[in-house]
């Protein structure tokens, strides 16, 4: 998963800076996600991070809220 690669790289990339790459760099992603393209973004920036043991930021919520609301 490239966000994988992201979220290990040595740049100090924000958590929304992931999200844009996310959407930017997934193929058809709007088509495949119409409607929950935020929602899907968010939570596989906040999957990367969960598995690298960061916390995740406040817009990202907590894995399991379902609308990701902080």
């Amino acid at each position: 998963m490239i966000v994988m690669d992201l979220v290990r790289g040595p740049t100090a990339a924000t958590g929304r800076e992931l999200q844009q790459a996310v959407a930017d760099g997934s193929p058809h992603l709007h088509e495949r996600k119409a409607g929950h393209v935020d929602d899907y973004t968010r939570r596989t920036v906040r999957k990367a991070w969960g598995s690298l043991g960061r916390e995740p930021e406040p817009w990202m919520g907590r894995a399991g809220d379902g609308d990701g609301s902080p």
